[in-house]
C-alpha cells in the first residue's frame, strides 16, 4: 500500500514538471501518458544512470507515447530505436540496449491497448431496447390447491392412460394388418378355384379347414360351426345325384366367402 502511495505521489509530482499539452481535458488519457513516462524514468533511475540521461530519458518517453499512435509493430520498434539514438551523447552505451529493452516490453507488449487509448474518442453508443417482462402468474388460495400426494397420484394416472392409449393404437395396427393378411390369403384361394372345375369331397375338406384355422386363430368359433355344416352339407350332396353335386361345393365356397366377408367387416 505504502509503494502504491509513493507511486501515485510520484506521478504527481512528475506531472508538475512537465505541460502535458497531449490529452488535454481527457484526465485519464493524460494520467496514463504521464504513467508511461514515470515508468521509464524510475527504471533509469534503478539502474543507475546519469541525472542527465535521467532527464532526457524522462523528454523522449514524453514525446514518444503520443508519437506512436497508428504504428505497426516494426514501425514503432524502429521510433524508439531513432529516439534513443539521439540520446548517445548523454545515455551511455552500456546502458541503451538495457533502455531499449524496457521501453520495447513496456509498450510492444501492452501494443492493443496502448493503441486503444491513443486513438481518438469513440462516441458511446447507446442501444436501447424494449423487452416484455412476464411476470409469475398470481398464485391461487391455498383452498383451492391441491395436496401434493393427490397431484402425483394425478400425474401418474395421466401417464397410464397415455401409456394405455398408445398400446390400444399398437394393437389396432396389429388387428388391421392381419385382417388385411387374412383377406389376401381369402382372395389368393378364391380365385384359384374354377367354375368350370368340379371339387370333390377331399378338395373342398381342405379349403375348408384352411379357412377354418383361419379363422380360429382370430376366436370366431360360429365361423367353424358354418364350415362344418358346409361340409356336412357337402358330403350329402355328393351320394346324390351328379347335378345336385356339381353345384353344392360352390354354394358352400360362396357361403364360406359371405361368412369371411362378414366376419372381416
Amino acid at each position: 500500500m505504502l509503494r502504491l502511495f509513493q507511486r501515485d505521489e510520484g506521478i504527481v509530482r512528475l506531472s508538475s514538471c512537465f505541460q502535458w499539452r497531449d490529452f488535454e481535458g481527457d484526465d485519464q488519457r493524460q494520467y496514463i501518458h504521464q504513467e508511461f513516462v514515470y515508468e521509464n524514468v524510475m527504471y533509469s533511475v534503478q539502474r543507475g544512470l546519469p541525472w542527465a540521461a535521467v532527464a532526457q530519458i524522462a523528454n523522449l518517453s514524453k514525446e514518444l507515447l503520443p508519437e506512436l499512435r497508428g504504428l505497426e509493430r516494426s514501425e514503432a520498434l524502429s521510433l524508439i530505436q531513432t529516439r534513443l539514438s539521439q540520446c548517445d551523447q548523454r545515455l551511455p552505451r552500456s546502458h541503451h540496449a538495457t533502455v531499449y529493452d524496457f521501453m520495447v516490453q513496456t509498450y510492444i507488449h501492452h501494443q492493443c491497448l496502448y493503441q486503444a487509448f491513443l486513438k481518438e474518442e469513440v462516441k458511446p453508443k447507446c442501444m436501447h431496447s424494449h423487452l416484455e417482462i412476464q411476470v409469475p402468474p398470481h398464485p391461487l388460495p391455498l383452498s383451492e390447491g391441491t395436496d401434493l400426494g393427490v397431484w402425483e397420484k394425478q400425474q401418474a394416472l395421466k401417464e397410464l392412460m397415455a401409456a394405455e392409449t398408445v398400446k390400444l393404437a399398437e394393437i389396432h395396427k396389429l388387428k388391421e394388418q392381419a385382417e388385411a393378411q387374412i383377406m389376401e390369403k381369402s382372395q389368393v384361394i378364391l380365385s384359384n378355384l374354377s367354375l368350370e372345375d368340379r371339387l370333390d369331397k377331399q378338395a373342398l375338406e381342405s379349403m375348408v379347414q384352411l379357412l377354418s384355422a383361419v379363422g380360429s386363430r382370430h376366436g370366431k368359433g360360429d365361423f367353424n360351426e358354418g364350415n362344418q355344416s358346409c361340409t356336412r352339407a357337402a358330403g350329402n350332396k355328393t351320394e346324390s345325384n351328379s347335378s345336385t353335386r356339381s353345384r353344392t361345393p360352390f354354394r358352400c365356397i360362396r357361403l364360406l366367402t359371405k361368412r369371411l366377408y362378414v366376419w372381416l367387416h
